[in-house]
């Protein structure tokens, strides 16, 4: 398979990273070709992420988001395995041009403050759908920050990032509890899946074990 690893940045920024770079060799190691799609090249003090610079990219940043795009798209992925992009116009293109699987790593889209939790009641784990009756919530559970005008545009901004997550083909999460958030929200049960971290996977006996990333059309 040609798959496209995609992330907001080519530098090892954090956990995401160790990821990206693991799966990029664990796909190459396992026959795929691999190609790597990223927004920015930052922190410009944090090593690159490892082993990333063997494979075909594209950056966002030292050309355009066209330009970008239109070489990811050229290079025709059957998907793309994306983990986190930073910019929604730059998301939005992805989407219309090649089938893409997203990656949740944490709760983005699905909490207003990210983290789900109520830390009035003792930093328990909030268990509620993510809609409106947040905004009611938030203060009363200690969900966040105390500026009303803050968790208004944190609102606004993790509703957006919920609508664009629809517009994936598949979510890929890496536990059930993940996984019931996502189906809380509507998705439909064929299009979120459980796998496992790099260190707890099997090796593969055949191709029908990557059937997780198989293209959809």
């Amino acid at each position: 398979m040609r798959i496209a690893v995609v992330n907001w940045t080519s530098r090892h920024a954090g956990g995401i990273e160790t990821y990206v770079g693991r799966v990029a060799e664990a796909l190459a190691g396992h026959g795929h070709q691999v190609f790597f799609l990223h927004e920015q090249d930052v922190p410009t003090d944090r090593p690159a992420i490892a082993g990333i610079q063997r494979f075909e990219s594209a950056s966002v940043e030292t050309s355009s988001q066209a330009a970008a795009i239109g070489a990811l798209a050229a290079w025709r992925p059957d998907i793309a395995f994306v983990q986190r992009i930073n910019n929604p116009e730059v998301e939005r293109s992805l989407l219309d041009s090649v089938p893409a699987v997203y990656v949740a790593h944490d709760y983005l889209g699905l909490c207003i403050s990210g983290s789900r939790s109520h830390r009035a009641r003792g930093d328990r784990v909030c268990h509620e759908r993510f809609d409106a009756g947040c905004l009611v919530r938030f203060f009363p559970c200690g969900c966040g920050g105390r500026s009303p005008l803050t968790m208004w545009r944190d609102f606004q901004r993790q509703s957006a990032v919920l609508d664009r997550l629809r517009g994936y083909h598949s979510v890929v999460c890496f536990s059930d509890q993940m996984r019931h958030r996502f189906l809380q929200q509507g998705f439909a049960e064929d299009r979120v899946h459980v796998v496992p971290l790099l260190e707890d996977a099997p090796e593969p006996r055949s191709e029908e074990h990557t059937s997780e990333l198989q293209s959809p059309y």
